[in-house]
């Protein structure tokens, strides 16, 4: 517990002096999408996510308002739809995932998140990513996803210190501070809509884990 605190208060410390934001420069789309394949495949079996802390998001959620349906990006193996499931019975949970062969995992689709479907259009009362930093252009699936959103859902992003800017490299191309993140955010996302909660008391924290929220100012 001690080396876990002493290792927040470091990377926060860092955070006050690092860019606010990071991009890993120029790759094209051909490039990017065999990089994210071929992450895909070797983590395959990787389970970022903790379930506790999707039960925690969730149940936020619930207090803000009924929640039917549940849209989950870069979710490799399905794990977030598993959890979103086991904490939301009834709620339609769908992901999304880039890497080739996708769909074999149950609740998702072969899908690059920079995409929007037109169905998608405000239809989803959550929407929620960890993989954010893979984002080719961060601009673009942003707004995607908060065109996504009901007129009271949400777009839950979460942080942990594997998304700050020292982290940032062909596969995570894409990364900030938590309160640049917020700032960008705020900038980039579609008028009306702004980041109006975070999320800073999940249940497990192990590499730091917070989380934004945005929906309708």
């Amino acid at each position: 517990m001690i080396k876990q605190s002493l290792k927040k208060i470091i990377g926060r410390a860092r955070e006050l002096v690092e860019p606010s934001v990071k991009r890993q420069g120029d790759i094209d789309y051909a490039t990017y999408r065999k990089i994210q394949n071929d992450g895909f495949n070797k983590k395959i079996d990787v389970v970022f996510v903790k379930e506790p802390n999707i039960a925690h998001i969730a149940r936020y959620a619930a207090r803000r308002g009924p929640v039917a349906s549940v849209l989950c990006h870069g979710t490799r193996n399905g794990a977030e739809q598993r959890f979103f499931k086991a904490a939301m019975p009834g709620a339609r949970v769908l992901g999304t995932e880039i890497g080739d062969g996708a769909s074999r995992f149950p609740d998702t689709i072969e899908w690059d998140f920079h995409d929007m479907k037109p169905e998608w259009a405000g239809a989803w009362d959550v929407v929620y990513s960890n993989s954010w930093d893979h984002a080719l252009d961060p601009e673009r699936a942003f707004r995607t996803w908060v065109s996504c959103l009901s007129p009271n859902g949400i777009l839950v992003l979460e942080h942990t210190e594997y998304h700050g800017v020292r982290h940032v490299h062909e596969l995570d191309v894409f990364g900030a501070t938590f309160a640049g993140l917020i700032e960008f955010m705020n900038t980039t996302v579609a008028p009306g809509h702004k980041v109006v909660d975070t999320i800073t008391d999940l249940p497990e924290t192990p590499n730091d884990q917070r989380a934004i929220v945005v929906a309708r100012a």
